[in-house]
């Protein structure tokens, strides 16, 4: 590797790169959307996937979403629901 001096305008003028998000997890993030409390949703592993992928997968948008989920596996099926909220104080 080589370290060299560069000017600070080529800095501005180059293209960011960002994380993009795939078709799938922009999928996933628009199904969190249309999730309402008490409702569940499954993803079914399909051939050469695991649950433990899926559920990386599933995890990984919804942090990016900012959704706090209830996840779990049953067989090749992962689970998810809404995560319940904390109650309000009331004064």
């Amino acid at each position: 590797m080589k370290i060299e001096d560069a000017n600070i305008a080529d800095i501005q003028r180059a293209q960011r790169r960002g994380r993009s998000r795939s078709p799938e997890t922009t999928q996933l993030i628009d199904s969190f959307e249309t999730l309402r409390s008490g409702k569940a949703k499954a993803l079914v592993a399909g051939p050469g996937e695991t649950t433990g992928k899926l559920r990386a997968k599933l995890m990984y948008a919804a942090k990016l979403s900012g959704t706090k989920l209830q996840v779990g596996v049953d067989g090749n099926r992962v689970l998810f629901a809404r995560a319940p909220g904390r109650p309000r104080k009331r004064k």
